[in-house]
């Protein structure tokens, strides 16, 4: 695969040969290297392959989910440790579901694996 930045040096490899280069020559080298990027493309004002754009569109995916799914299964056991430390009183409250956020940290490390499987 040839990069936009690798034809414009080879534009000028072959400026430097010769002295000057025709209209037309420049426009058949601009031919033949444009068949070599045919597969890829242009994304804004680079031009980037397609697998490229494939792999960083899910690795944000699943970082987007890897990031959530923390988020998700630790903000209720955070937020109950600084209810608690704010007001006393919702102590006995939070003491009834303990349970349910002891089991949100266990959950997370069942799905985290999962999570990472899903990056592959």
């Amino acid at each position: 695969m040839v990069d936009t930045d690798q034809i414009s040096c080879e534009l000028v490899v072959m400026r430097k040969k010769t002295s000057l280069m025709s209209f037309s020559d420049v426009v058949s080298h601009l031919r033949r290297s444009s068949r070599r990027l045919s597969s890829m493309p242009l994304h804004g004002a680079t031009a980037q392959p397609m697998w490229r754009r494939r792999i960083r569109g899910k690795l944000f995916r699943s970082t987007l989910l890897i990031v959530a799914a923390h988020f998700l299964f630790w903000f209720p056991y955070n937020f109950a440790a600084v209810v608690t430390y704010v007001n006393i009183d919702y102590k006995e409250f939070i003491a009834m579901h303990v349970y349910f956020l002891n089991d949100l940290q266990i959950l997370i490390t069942i799905v985290n694996p999962m999570l990472y499987a899903m990056m592959k």
